[in-house]
């Protein structure tokens, strides 16, 4: 896939603790476009999601992605590496690519980019995702009804 000029910009939140050239040598490779902002809590994270045009986590190993249950209850699409921490958080709500696979993972992004109906969609789904499977009032109520079950012994 040849490469798209573009006015949207890469936004890489987060950083790599302890640092290693690596990440050093990235910012060093990034265009004008891509932007760094370290660690971003609170109402500044909350801007990023609220704003971002999609949400994208190209990862290798997961534990359970949270940040994946942030952008979803934003409402934001998502794109992730078909891990299955990945797959198991965002179901249906997800576009997926084969881990590793740069090729895949452009050609995702750029026909998630040209749909603005499927990304409204994707969003609206991953809402509903996030509400229904991964809000704290149900697994509080999960969580009580297990420990009551394992008191009782049924």
């Amino acid at each position: 896939m040849r490469e798209r000029h573009t006015h949207l910009r890469l936004v890489i939140v987060g950083s790599e603790t302890p640092r290693t050239e690596y990440s050093a040598a990235l910012e060093r490779a990034a265009g004008k476009r891509v932007i760094f902002t370290g660690d971003v809590f609170g109402e500044a994270l909350d801007a990023l999601y609220a704003h971002c045009l999609l949400y994208v986590l190209a990862s290798r190993v997961e534990g359970l992605p949270i940040t994946v249950c942030e952008a979803m209850a934003h409402g934001r699409p998502s794109v992730l590496s078909d891990i299955p921490e990945n797959s198991e958080v965002g179901g249906d709500a997800a576009r997926y690519f084969k881990c590793g696979d740069d090729t895949m993972l452009a050609a995702t992004l750029h026909d998630l980019i040209e749909d603005d109906e499927g990304r409204g969609a994707l969003g609206a789904v991953g809402r509903k995702r996030v509400d229904d499977s991964y809000n704290w009032e149900t697994i509080t109520d999960q969580v009580e009804s297990l420990y009551y079950r394992v008191r009782s012994g049924t």
